[in-house]
């Protein structure tokens, strides 16, 4: 009963091994195969070839039962893939992990078609829009994303939220920055109004009307955009300086309503007081925003009267005692000048005892140098005074200009009163006389002199004045020579 299948008849495999087909009693037929130059035989086992129905058979994963209403379907082979071929269709499963989509032509896998039956890309994936599309004849569209799937006009343009209509829920609204975009759902478009919200009453709020048509924003806030607070839920919360202006839980302005900056008033403390005022001591609790019922006036702000001065000693200036006695001093009116001082004109309304501040030196004090010497004017030695210019004069000058009343003219003459003959003599006794002049210089009288000289008009000569020089104090050029000189 044994069979034997092509058995004279051998193969060679790349190793040089021969391979051969046997049968056994029961019709099994197995692969011998013999290694060149080894013994040792080796033995594989191979099924007989059989028909089956396909109702007896179990599809192997990516695949499924094929239709088989009358049990009529078969299939004839070795091995459970043999059936499957013939009794199972193929899912986009087996498409998957034998091809799979084809990404360079725009598919791309839908994991939910993985028990679908099917063996290619347009039943096994979805096309992606990838850009083909316009979509501005569409009126409020706009062409979705490239990885979007669709493979039409319709299935790639999508419509934009500003068309949706979010009334279709009580409570909704149009989400305002999604407008442009693409949006085919509540979800996608509309976000909830404070009409949907629900104040909670232990925070002392209630529902804002103002609001109920706004929407109510994220969670964590809902509370704040839409409900009106009581001023009460805001104990402890306000800034520094600010109160909320109750006396207790049951006060009537508690129940006020409003937000963190109206519920919240400032009290003293947060008021700046100006110069001269000092913050009260109590003003952290008394609700005001005024120097009168804020702060409190020092001696800064204080006019002293009478013989008194306002102090700029900083320890008298920050009394809140406003007095003549803690705010002010003496002034330099009632101060007595010590001998060759005088008052100060400019200090008598100032705070002072002493020369220092209110007095000013006289020339007598004044040192006038080695080419100097002091005027000869008792009213000009008594004067304040405390240069050269106010309190000197050249030692020249007691040689020079005075004890020679002969050279100078008295009374209201002038030089052009004199009339000279054109002699060398005439001429001369012109050019050796001085106009005496009184002046008023520095609050004090004093004598300058100007020049004579012979002034030549036509054929005349008069003696006229010296119109280079000037009104001034004798100094060391202005010297008039002795009568025997001239």
């Amino acid at each position: 009963g044994q069979l034997a299948i092509h058995a004279g008849k051998l193969k060679r495999d790349m190793d040089g091994a021969h391979v051969s087909l046997r049968a056994d009693a029961d019709g099994n037929s197995s692969q011998v195969t013999e290694a060149a130059g080894n013994s040792s035989t080796a033995y594989t086992q191979v099924p007989n070839l059989r028909t089956i129905k396909c109702d007896e058979h179990s599809c192997s994963n990516g695949f499924t039962e094929k239709l088989d209403a009358d049990g009529s379907l078969e299939g004839t082979g070795r091995y459970d893939s043999d059936f499957d071929e013939q009794c199972c269709d193929k899912t986009c499963e087996t498409f998957w992990s034998r091809k799979g989509c084809d990404a360079s032509h725009h598919y791309v896998k839908n994991q939910a078609y993985h028990r679908n039956t099917g063996y290619n890309e347009q039943e096994c994936c979805d096309e992606q829009c990838n850009d083909r599309f316009n979509c501005t004849h569409l009126a409020d569209h706009k062409i979705r994303p490239a990885t979007a799937v669709g493979a039409s006009q319709a299935a790639c343009c999508g419509p934009k939220c500003k068309i949706f209509n979010c009334s279709q829920q009580t409570g909704m609204i149009l989400i305002q920055s999604k407008l442009e975009e693409i949006g085919e759902s509540i979800d996608e478009c509309c976000e909830p109004t404070c009409a949907l919200y629900t104040c909670p009453a232990l925070s002392y709020s209630e529902a804002n009307p103002s609001k109920t048509n706004e929407p109510s924003g994220p969670p964590s806030g809902r509370e704040e955009q839409c409900c009106m607070k009581h001023c009460g839920s805001y104990q402890g919360q306000c800034p520094q300086n600010y109160m909320i202006e109750v006396q207790g839980m049951d006060d009537s302005n508690v129940t006020e309503k409003g937000n963190l900056e109206t519920c919240c008033q400032p009290t003293c403390g947060a008021f700046s007081c100006p110069q001269g005022w000092d913050t009260k001591t109590t003003a952290t609790s008394v609700f005001a925003q005024n120097k009168e019922e804020c702060c409190t006036p020092t001696c800064a702000t204080y006019t002293c009267t009478g013989d008194w001065a306002n102090s700029t000693s900083q320890g008298k200036l920050s009394s809140q005692n406003l007095t003549d006695a803690s705010c002010c001093e003496s002034s330099c009116k009632v101060h007595s000048c010590s001998t060759k001082w005088v008052p100060n004109p400019d200090s008598i309304a100032l705070a002072g005892d002493n020369d220092g501040i209110c007095c000013k030196k006289t020339c007598s004090l004044f040192t006038c140098g080695s080419q100097y010497r002091p005027r000869p004017n008792q009213a000009i030695m008594d004067a304040a005074g405390d240069d050269v210019k106010l309190c000197c004069e050249p030692k020249e000058c007691e040689t020079s200009f005075r004890g020679y009343p002969e050279h100078e003219l008295t009374g209201n003459a002038a030089c052009g009163d004199l009339i000279v003959n054109s002699t060398t003599s005439t001429q001369q006794a012109c050019n050796s006389k001085w106009k005496r002049f009184t002046v008023q210089r520095n609050d004090t009288t004093e004598v300058d002199f100007k020049k004579c000289k012979t002034v030549t008009n036509g054929n005349t000569k008069t003696c006229g004045i010296d119109d280079s020089s000037v009104a001034r104090d004798c100094t060391a050029n202005d010297q008039l020579l002795p009568p025997a000189a001239m």
